[in-house]
Parts: structure tokens; sequence; C-alpha cells
């Protein structure tokens, strides 16, 4: 049985300036989102007939403020803007065993986790007759925490971090002619691990798929470099890479 709510808020703002594609933009948006599944695992043999129950009730809420403003060049645009995002997502967990019950024990009967994030980023664009030029740089701070119930010996020490990255972009197209292209391309990614693959308590999807995360773990960098060449026609176009 599962019972999941969305809400969502937000308000938009955008003024733009007499100059074509010079603006200045804010948003703020609100997110809340529930997820209240309970499993019921009803087991019968000849040893024992088994009514285990489980009960996740998640509610996340994530906050977040942010501003861009966009100006163009004689030959180009430049772009900066700033974000603020605050995530919490606390967890219930409540376990009703059976008769020889195959629950696990000891898990603890709740869980904290929140996120702050602080950032803010540069792009600028250059467009001339033979080449383009793109390069960008975003700065993010980030502060995590993951609070446990010390009911949990599986996982008996709460988790907090902070991190300071900047995470630089850059795109340099060389037009060869009208149909013929060069490019390449550098940028850096961030991939922070989700509430699925943190969180400590067992979920069942069914009797045989047993889910459970890792609240220790640390997001993942990656650092991406491509070389690409593209042809165009009248009809089409071929883009080939190596990466």
């Amino acid at each position: 049985e599962e019972v999941t709510r969305y809400i969502n808020a937000t308000v938009n703002y955008r003024h733009k300036f007499e100059q074509a594609g010079h603006t200045l933009s804010a948003s703020a948006q609100y997110t809340q989102g529930l997820e209240d599944e309970t499993y019921s695992l009803n087991d019968s043999s000849a040893v024992r007939i088994g009514t285990d129950k489980t009960n996740i009730r998640a509610i996340e809420n994530t906050t977040s403020v942010s501003t861009d403003y966009v100006r163009p060049l004689k030959s180009g645009r430049y772009e900066l803007g700033l974000k603020l995002r605050i995530r919490r997502l606390p967890v219930e967990y409540t376990i009703t065993p059976g008769n020889q019950s195959i629950l696990y024990p000891d898990v603890g009967s709740f869980s904290d986790w929140g996120e702050n994030l602080y950032a803010g980023y540069f792009n600028y664009l250059m467009e001339k007759e033979n080449y383009d030029i793109e390069a960008g740089l975003r700065a993010e701070q980030t502060n995590v925490f993951y609070d446990l119930d010390p009911a949990n010996v599986y996982y008996p020490d709460n988790d907090k971090y902070d991190y300071f990255e900047l995470f630089p972009s850059l795109r340099f197209t060389y037009k060869l002619n009208d149909n013929n292209r060069i490019s390449a391309f550098y940028n850096r990614r961030i991939d922070r691990p989700g509430e699925p693959e943190l969180m400590v308590f067992p979920k069942f999807d069914d009797p045989e798929l047993l889910k459970v995360g890792n609240p220790y773990l640390r997001p993942q960098f990656t650092d991406a470099f491509e070389i690409a060449y593209k042809y165009s026609w009248e009809s089409g176009s071929l883009f080939t890479a190596l990466y």
C-alpha cells in the first residue's frame, strides 16, 4: 500500500532591458514530496505463518532561490547567476514483526538528511566568423548532514561533511567552411547520491527484492573530454565524436 503526494509552488520574475537579449530574471520555488509506503509480507508454510509489516514515511522539502543575468555583446554574450538550495528529508520507519520474523532488527525508527547548496556561475560566449568559444565556471559550496537513530546498530555514527568545488567548462568550434566544423569540449560534473542510495532502512519491493542504501556515500565527479566533427548538407547532417 503506497500513498504519494507532490506539492509545488513557483514564483518567477523577468525584466527585459531595451537591448534585445539583455535580461535579468529571478525565481523562487518550493516543492514537497511525500511517500508513505506500507509493505505486508504474509508467509505461510508448514513451519510458521508470518505476518511481518514495515512502514516508511518520508517527506522531502526543497526550497530553491536563483537569479540570472544575461547581457549580449557585439559578438556574443555573457551570463552570470547565483543559486541557493535547501533540502530536508526526514524519514520515519516502523516495523511490526510477526511470528519468527525475517525483518532486520535494531535498525532504529528515524533518520534525518539535509543539504545546503550555495552556487554561482559565469559563462562567456564569443562568436566569430571562423570560430566560436564558450567558457564557463561554476563554484559550489555544499554542506550535508545525515542524523541516524542511535538505536541503529548497522550504522552507529552520524555523517556530516562539506565541500567547495569548481566546475569549469570549455567549448571551441572551428568553422572550416559552411558545411564542416570541428569542435573540442571539456566539462566537469558532479553526481550526488540521492535518497534511494542513502536510506538505511530496508525497503521491500517484493518478497525477493530488498533495497537498502549506504548513508556514508559521497558525490562522484566526472571530467569529460570530447572532440567532434560535424558535416552538414542541405537536407541533413552527420556528427561524429571521440570522448
